[in-house]
């Protein structure tokens, strides 16, 4: 044989020997298998998510209307801006799969032994799925993930620890609920009708320093010393806080009396989940032409930016234990759940409205 073709050969055969050693010996195994329960279940499956991060956890129920709830607190459903990132997340693909067919001798090599998250699931049929994310994988794209403790070593997309982490260390309990310090509040107004028009009587309590509070009576829309330049989006801020009329001092003495509904209603409660539009909250006693009330306060953007947020309850009849008053927060979201706030606390505010506390 030509010694130059059996030096080539020979090259060959090492190279290919060489290749086979490195791919048995140092390759990580990916077993192809069917697809796991990921591809198999949808959000519509899920009827309960457990959150579990070191010492914290937090943990949502499905209604029977298919709206979500806190189980702590009971019945008060997530801020729908976020949980809309939840449903996204558990609906579209993923990019898991399977490493490791065979058991994991160490589960603390991935972190395993003491997880970053833990994610229980309840579906329909009675089943439960359990996921335990460890490390990150090198690329900090993945997790290593464990189902239900069996033993096979799966890799999960970085953004389900991302999404349902942020849940647990940042609630996304709506801003209607949240119970505030009267010292993060600058603004009070009621509005006795459409609080989108002009002509709507209203009447405000305000201040510039969160200390010296001043009034302004903004019921006639006639009035020289008033001017209106409303032209606001729905859940930004309402015509009382878009007018300036004559700035009255408040008595100090009564206003202190005063100043612990600034804090908000004592309780809320959800009567009915599903809610959106005009007509499911007639029957409430909520119209276009019901009297609202808006507490404006003091609130900082991811990046820390101070800026002035508001929420704003348009209310409806009374409940008929009379403890309460029908009511929506008006708002950007596209659920807005009819609630039952305090009726002490309603008719207060109202009462500031009917006699304002002023310097006489």
């Amino acid at each position: 044989m030509n010694f130059k073709i059996t030096i080539i050969l020979s090259i060959i055969a090492i190279s290919i020997g060489a290749f086979f050693y490195y791919y048995t010996n140092y390759t990580t195994e990916e077993v192809g298998i069917d697809p796991p329960w990921f591809y198999q279940v949808s959000m519509d499956d899920i009827n309960y998510i457990g959150l579990t991060k070191k010492d914290k956890s937090l943990s949502f129920y499905k209604n029977e209307d298919t709206t979500w709830s806190f189980v702590d607190p009971k019945g008060i459903p997530p801020s729908y801006t976020r949980w809309g990132g939840v449903t996204l997340l558990l609906s579209g693909p993923q990019t898991q799969r399977l490493l490791v067919a065979d058991k994991i001798d160490n589960p603390a090599e991935y972190g395993l032994d003491d997880p970053t998250l833990i994610i229980d699931f309840d579906l329909i049929g009675g089943r439960h799925l359990s996921l335990k994310l460890g490390d990150a994988t090198s690329d900090l794209k993945h997790y290593y993930c464990q189902i239900n403790d069996f033993e096979e070593l799966f890799i999960i997309a970085s953004s389900w620890n991302d999404v349902l982490g942020r849940l647990i260390d940042d609630p996304p309990i709506p801003k209607w609920y949240i119970k505030r310090t009267p010292e993060t509040i600058v603004g009070l107004a009621v509005y006795k009708g459409d609080i989108q028009s002009q002509g709507t009587p209203a009447k405000k309590f305000e201040t510039k320093n969160n200390k010296d509070w001043y009034f302004m009576d903004l019921t006639d829309t006639n009035d020289e010393k008033t001017s209106n330049s409303l032209n606001q989006d729905s859940g930004i801020g309402y015509a009382a806080f878009l007018k300036v009329s004559e700035k009255i001092s408040l008595n100090e003495e009564l206003w202190a009396q005063s100043s612990h509904l600034l804090s908000g209603p004592d309780s809320i409660t959800v009567v009915q989940s599903m809610a959106t539009d005009a007509e499911d909250y007639i029957e409430y006693g909520i119209n276009q032409t019901s009297d609202a009330i808006e507490l404006r306060f003091n609130s900082y953007s991811k990046k820390g930016t101070e800026f002035i947020d508001g929420i704003l309850y348009k209310l409806g009849d009374k409940t008929e234990d009379g403890k309460s008053y029908y009511a929506y927060s008006e708002n950007n979201e596209y659920i807005k759940p009819v609630l039952a706030i305090d009726a002490k606390w309603v008719d207060a505010v109202i009462g500031l409205y009917d006699n304002p506390p002023i310097k006489k």
